[in-house]
């Protein structure tokens, strides 16, 4: 029990180390756009060079307050992507009209294979002949952009009714996170049904 104990401390001390290294990382070195596809009512964010932090559950001090350890490295990519979106007065606009209405979404995370792995695991690897399947699991990923979207491409992320993720091994870091916005169905909420004959 005292070596799990340890254990837990030690990662506890760790997290928020780790969180710092990857934040400073998005401010510096992550390479983000965003594409604009009215046609298809759809909107993608491309990260390059950076591997969106898994989320991090929670935890309760003295029963007080919650803590969120993402806090700081949400705050610092919200910042760039609301600084690329308010950039673009047509891309702002578009958002904005839409961000009540149903939505659609999917994730690829990529990451680089271990430097640790075997040359021959390695040439598998970027591939895609073997699956990516050690942790994170992919509901962190989803967590973390989902928390980030909240109020700044939609309202909540309840709105989205289809949503698809993929992990996977590449020759850099990246992540690929498309949203796409539904027709409006604003006329159906209201009025009354009309009867036909």
């Amino acid at each position: 029990m005292g070596n799990i104990n340890m254990t837990k401390k030690k990662k506890n001390k760790e997290i928020p180390e780790i969180v710092h290294i990857k934040t400073i990382h998005m401010d510096n070195h992550a390479d983000i756009s965003i594409d604009l596809d009215k046609t298809n009512n759809e909107i993608t964010i491309h990260m390059k060079n950076h591997e969106i932090h898994q989320y991090l559950r929670h935890r309760v001090r003295y029963g007080r307050f919650t803590y969120d350890p993402l806090n700081k490295y949400k705050v610092s990519v919200t910042n760039r992507l609301s600084n690329i979106i308010n950039a673009d007065k047509e891309l702002s606009n578009f958002i904005e009209e839409r961000k009540d209405r149903a939505i659609e979404t999917f994730i690829s995370v990529t990451a680089m294979p271990s430097k640790s792995s075997s040359l021959k695991k390695i040439y598998h690897q970027l591939l895609g002949d073997l699956y990516r399947t050690s942790t994170p699991d992919v509901d962190n990923f989803t967590k973390t952009l989902f928390d980030i979207s909240n109020t700044l491409l939609w309202n909540d992320d309840a709105q989205v009714y289809k949503h698809s993720i993929v992990k996977n091994f590449g020759k850099m870091d990246e992540t690929l996170f498309k949203i796409k916005y539904m027709e409006d169905t604003s006329m159906y909420n209201s009025g009354r049904l009309k009867r036909t004959k």
